[in-house]
C-alpha cells in the first residue's frame, strides 16, 4: 500500500482573506483525498505595521517551522503569503530543508502560491503610488527590476516611509530566501499573474482558482426592470468601492448590495447614507451560506478594485452559480471575464459606464457548460496534487543499475 504524500502548507495566518481560505481548503481537500496534509502559521493576529521587525527577521517562526519540518517530515513544502511574518529567516529554513532531502536521495519539493506580487516586486499588487496621483501597473517586461529602480519608485500610498519599509522588506526576501525562483514551481490563478512570475525567473503553472458554493439554488429573478448588483469583499481603502459609490447610477432600479467588513466600512456607509437614493444597502459580513444565499438574489456581481490582483475568488464564485460579473479592465478578474465571457469589462467606473455595464451584463450569464468549467475544491486540489507529484518526480533520483 503506497504511503500517503506528506505535505506542509506553510501561511502567515490562520484567518483572514483569500490566501487563508485557499490553503485551509487544500489542506481539508487533500486530507479527504488521502494525503497527509497540515497547516502551520507564524502568527494567528495580523500587524499593519510595515516596519514590524517580524516581516525581517521573525526568529519565532523559524523555530516554529523547523519544529514542524522534523516533525511531519513533509515531501512537498507548500508556502503561501509568507512576507508578513515568516520572513526570510523561515523562507530559508523551507527551502533548506528540502535541499537537504534532496541530498539524501528523499523526495522532496517546494511550491509556492502566487496569491500576489509581493515575492516579485515590494508591491503586492505590482503598483507604484505617485505622489497624488493614481496606482501604476509596473511593466512586466520590465521585470526583474534592479535595486536602482527599486529605488526611484514609491511603493506604498501611505507614504515614503512606508515605502521605504516594503522596499527593505523585499531586497531582504531577494537577498536572503527568493522563493519565487527557488521554489519548484509557482501556482498562478492567472496567465496575467504568471507572466509576471516567469519574467522573475520562476517556473509556473496556472490553475484557477475554485468556487466554493452551492450550484444548485434556484436563481431567483427580479422584479420588472430592476437590476440586483453585489459587491462581496473587503471594505479597505484599495478595492475601489468608493469609487464605486460616487458612481453608482441614482436610479432607483439599480439596486447595489455591499457585503463585506474592513475598516473603511463606516466611512463607506457614511457616504451611502449622503446619496440622493436610497439605492446602496450594507449588509456587513456573510458566512459562507449567506454568499450563496445573496448571490442567488443577485442579476450582476460589481468587483471595483483598480488593484492588480493576481486572480479572484468572488467572480469565480459568481460564475459557478450563473452570475455575470462587471470588472475592470486590465486585471486578473477581466482575464476571467474574457475567458467565460460572462459579464462586461468596464474602463472606468463612471455613471454612465455603470449604467451600460449594468443593462448589459445581465443579458450575458453564464452558460451551464461556463458554471460547470469551473472548478469545485475536491477538482482544484487534485489538480494541486498533480503539480506536486510533477515536481517531485523531475527531482526523483534515477534507479541505481542492479
Amino acid at each position: 500500500m503506497t504511503a500517503p504524500l506528506r505535505i506542509l502548507h506553510v501561511n502567515d495566518f490562520l484567518k483572514g482573506g483569500g490566501a487563508e481560505v485557499v490553503a485551509r481548503t487544500l489542506v481539508d481537500q487533500q486530507r479527504a483525498l488521502g494525503a497527509d496534509s497540515v497547516l502551520v502559521a507564524a502568527l494567528v493576529e495580523r500587524s499593519d505595521n510595515p516596519w514590524d521587525l517580524h516581516r525581517l527577521a521573525n526568529l519565532g517562526a523559524a523555530r516554529r517551522l523547523a519544529a514542524a519540518l522534523r516533525q511531519h517530515q513533509p515531501e512537498v513544502v507548500h508556502l503561501h503569503n509568507c512576507y508578513h511574518a515568516v520572513s526570510p529567516l523561515g523562507e530559508r529554513v523551507a527551502l533548506r530543508y528540502v535541499d537537504a532531502r534532496r541530498r539524501r536521495g528523499q523526495p522532496a519539493a517546494a511550491v509556492l502560491s502566487g496569491h500576489d506580487y509581493s515575492t516579485v516586486v515590494p508591491s503586492p499588487t505590482a503598483q507604484v503610488f505617485p505622489p497624488g496621483q493614481e496606482p501604476e501597473d509596473v511593466p512586466f517586461d520590465r521585470l526583474p527590476l534592479r535595486t536602482g529602480d527599486l529605488l526611484r519608485q514609491r511603493w506604498d500610498r501611505h507614504g515614503t516611509a512606508a515605502s521605504a519599509a516594503r522596499l527593505v522588506q523585499f531586497l531582504a526576501h531577494r537577498a536572503l530566501a527568493d522563493v519565487a525562483s527557488r521554489c519548484d514551481v509557482v501556482l498562478c490563478g492567472s496567465d496575467l499573474s504568471a507572466t509576471a512570475f516567469r519574467r522573475a525567473g520562476a517556473t509556473t503553472a496556472t490553475l484557477p482558482l475554485f468556487a466554493d458554493v452551492r450550484r444548485d439554488l434556484p436563481h431567483l429573478p427580479a422584479a420588472t426592470d430592476v437590476v440586483r448588483a453585489a459587491y462581496l469583499g473587503r471594505l479597505d481603502d484599495l478595492k475601489g468601492v468608493d469609487r464605486l459609490l460616487d458612481g453608482w447610477p441614482s436610479e432607483e432600479r439599480y439596486r447595489l448590495v455591499v457585503a463585506g467588513a474592513g475598516p473603511a466600512e463606516h466611512r463607506l456607509r457614511e457616504a451611502a447614507a449622503r446619496r440622493s437614493s436610497a439605492n446602496v444597502t450594507f449588509v456587513g459580513q456573510l458566512d459562507r451560506p449567506g454568499v450563496t444565499r445573496l448571490l442567488s438574489e443577485t442579476d450582476v456581481l460589481v468587483s471595483p478594485t483598480h488593484l492588480r490582483e493576481t486572480a479572484g475568488l468572488v467572480v469565480l464564485e459568481a460564475q459557478a452559480m450563473g452570475i455575470p460579473a462587471i470588472v475592470p479592465a486590465g486585471t486578473a478578474l477581466a482575464e476571467q471575464v474574457d475567458r467565460s465571457g460572462a459579464g462586461v469589462v468596464v474602463d472606468d467606473l463612471s455613471p454612465g459606464t455603470l449604467r451600460e455595464a449594468l443593462d448589459t451584463a445581465p443579458r450575458r450569464r453564464p452558460t451551464p457548460d461556463q458554471q460547470a468549467a469551473v472548478a469545485g475544491p475536491r477538482e482544484y486540489a487534485q489538480a494541486v496534487l498533480d503539480v506536486y507529484r510533477a515536481a517531485l518526480d523531475a527531482h526523483r533520483p534515477p534507479p541505481t543499475a542492479g
